[in-house]
């Protein structure tokens, strides 16, 4: 079994069992494993290859989180942009990296952003954490506009499903950084490693743009870790 099936069993197993409190607001792991697999659907339903790179403007929030789970789970390539930066910025990586589809709150759909899609024919998927009581569609969805793939080109990754995960930049323009998803167990590991009993609940303190947030995540997802 690879990690993503792994994951993916996981995330679908105890659907009643709270596995993340955001703003007072609980999600269940059934909840948590609808969303992952409607990302998963809406980039199959597009014709986003499975090769293809999906950009995800990451921020620490809970649709962000189910959204990249469901990468994860389903053998998808996922590369975190910074949202700390301009728009502009944002832009212009989005205009580099010719994501087929790039993943985002509505906050962060700004006008340079929404140009950047349209000019490279990329699938746009909003995430809206002020429908968090509403349906499933509402809370993610395709973005009006940019709902189907455009001609491209897209650029597609090679070998081993995984993470593209920006480094520090502190000697120069951050770098990608290939993390394939078989070193993501080790993340698991290092969770459990000395431990005895259940893992303990837990507060997210790093940022899942960055390789810290994305093990954590994974981590708290593969055991069960209410956060």
């Amino acid at each position: 079994m690879t990690f993503s099936q792994a994951l993916s069993e996981i995330i679908h197993r105890n659907p009643e069992m709270p596995i993340v409190e955001y703003k007072g607001r609980v999600f269940t792991k059934g909840e948590y494993a609808a969303l992952a697999d409607r990302t998963a659907m809406l980039l199959d339903a597009a014709g986003v290859e499975q090769a293809m790179s999906v950009g995800i403007i990451v921020r620490n929030r809970p649709l962000h989180a189910a959204a990249m789970l469901g990468l994860i789970a389903n053998a998808r390539w996922l590369t975190s942009i910074y949202v700390i930066q301009s728009p502009e910025a944002i832009a212009q990586e989005m205009t580099e990296s010719r994501f087929a589809a790039v993943i985002a709150d509505v906050q962060d759909w700004t006008a340079p952003v929404l140009e950047a899609a349209r000019a490279s024919g990329t699938l746009g998927i909003q995430l809206d954490h002020e429908a968090l009581e509403g349906s499933i569609d509402a809370q993610m969805g395709p973005l009006a506009g940019l709902d189907r793939l455009g001609e491209g080109p897209f650029r597609a990754v090679g070998g081993e499903p995984g993470l593209e995960i920006l480094s520090s930049g502190t000697t120069g323009k951050p770098k990608r950084i290939v993390f394939p998803n078989r070193m993501l167990v080790r993340t698991v590991e290092s969770v459990t490693a000395g431990r005895e009993g259940p893992v303990e609940p837990d507060i997210l303190g790093w940022p899942y743009g960055g390789i810290g947030g994305m093990c954590s995540l994974v981590a708290s997802a593969m055991l069960d870790r209410y956060t």
